[in-house]
């Protein structure tokens, strides 16, 4: 025998709508965030004055950087904290590869222990 529930709904999407109003600039707002897996929560996503993107909360957000220009069909993801150099070995290095659907690797295991300058030489496992 299943449990009942006796109300599922807590929102309707009408009252959704209405609390993304932003009445300023009359524009329905939207946010957002990524998952960490690692804390099993979502972090909300901004962006600083230079036009990095930011993930995380608190005093340590990481600086995303993007590169779709190195490798034919490859994405470099790089996460650092703000200011980093893109020589520091500091950096966390993604590599999303669609030359043949999409796979999805990491330099040393996702350690913030790589150097951005390098993606393309870097080894991905």
């Amino acid at each position: 025998m299943s449990a009942h529930i006796t109300n599922p709904v807590l929102y309707s999407s009408q009252e959704i709508d209405n609390e993304s109003y932003n009445d300023t600039y009359k524009i329905k707002e939207t946010a957002l965030y990524v998952f960490n897996a690692a804390g099993n929560t979502f972090l909300p996503v901004r962006g600083d004055a230079a036009g990095n993107i930011l993930t995380g909360s608190g005093a340590s957000p990481a600086a995303t950087r993007l590169d779709n220009t190195t490798t034919a069909n490859v994405i470099y993801v790089g996460k650092a904290a703000p200011g980093t150099a893109t020589s520091s070995t500091t950096w966390q290095v993604q590599k999303i590869d669609q030359s043949t659907g999409t796979v999805i690797t990491w330099s040393d295991t996702g350690k913030f222990t790589q150097i951005w300058d390098n993606r393309a030489i870097l080894t991905y496992a």
